[in-house]
């Protein structure tokens, strides 16, 4: 049969029962310590995956920016015309054309009528000569590759 155990054994369990029951409520206790710096960590996360995501939309909004700055400051610039505004220089360019090519014809007929007319026609002529000298500079700045 079993023997009932001595009041020095129920003592000594006693004493390891108090013991297991401290360090119980001492885990019990961590555990809820454990929890709590768990949720204010979760918090803590959010919060910087919320803030991570705004600074990679800021980041992004100055990328996009600094691509544009940098497009318009180097890209190739064109200096496109409406089609209005080609149209006016072929036709002001066609009437110059019609113009200098009558102009020589009048100074022929001019010069075999009239020796007087010949004298304007000579003023004109120099004025022509002196307004080609400045039509033919050649281009400045770079050179294309």
């Amino acid at each position: 049969m079993t023997t009932q155990p001595t009041n020095k054994q129920l003592n000594a369990m006693r004493c390891a029962l108090a013991a297991l029951q401290t360090e119980r409520d001492s885990l019990r206790t961590q555990h809820e310590s454990l929890r709590t710096e768990h949720k204010v960590l979760q918090t803590e996360r959010d919060a910087l995956t919320g803030e991570n995501r705004v600074l990679r939309v800021e980041r992004d909004l100055l990328k996009e920016r600094l691509a544009r700055a940098m497009h318009k400051m180097f890209a190739a610039r064109s200096e496109v015309r409406g089609s209005e505004q080609k149209d006016m220089f072929f036709n002001e360019a066609e009437g110059l054309a019609a113009t200098t090519q009558a102009a020589p014809a009048q100074e022929e007929d001019g010069s075999a009528q009239n020796s007087e007319a010949g004298s304007d026609a000579d003023t004109t002529n120099a004025a022509a000569v002196s307004g080609d000298k400045h039509k033919h500079h050649p281009k400045r700045g770079r050179k294309p590759l």
